[in-house]
């Protein structure tokens, strides 16, 4: 190959050469003592009736990822429930964009004793 060469015969002279060669099949005995190997360190599962089933309780855990998870989720849904009674100030800005500026105002003006922004009407 020459440097001064074109691409498209430098193409053209590798596929030539690459063309002659084909991958050998490897011969049956060969395939037979490979899967005869695998077969062999394959792990057999063992499943016997005098093993305790999980409760169904801990099928449930076990769905979360354990203790941990279940115990993230449950932080996550409290905090997400605190922000969503009373956001910070910082979220009026995005609020502003998707509600309008009018309903932004109408929820901030609505205070009570309580401070979730309810308006409760006393009868």
């Amino acid at each position: 190959m020459h440097w001064g060469m074109k691409m498209a015969e430098r193409d053209d002279e590798l596929d030539a050469l690459l063309s002659g060669m084909k991958a050998p099949e490897p011969s049956s005995d060969l395939m037979s003592r490979v899967l005869a190997d695998a077969y062999e360190v394959q792990p057999v599962p063992t499943i016997t009736m005098d093993q305790p089933r999980a409760s169904h309780w801990q099928s449930f855990i076990g769905v979360f990822g354990g203790w941990g998870g279940l115990g993230g989720l449950a932080f996550a849904a409290s905090v997400g429930f605190v922000v969503g009674l009373s956001p910070p100030d910082l979220l009026t800005t995005p609020l502003d964009i998707v509600l309008g500026p009018d309903l932004t105002e109408s929820y901030e003006g609505t205070s009570d004793s309580f401070g979730f922004g309810w308006a409760f009407e006393e009868g």
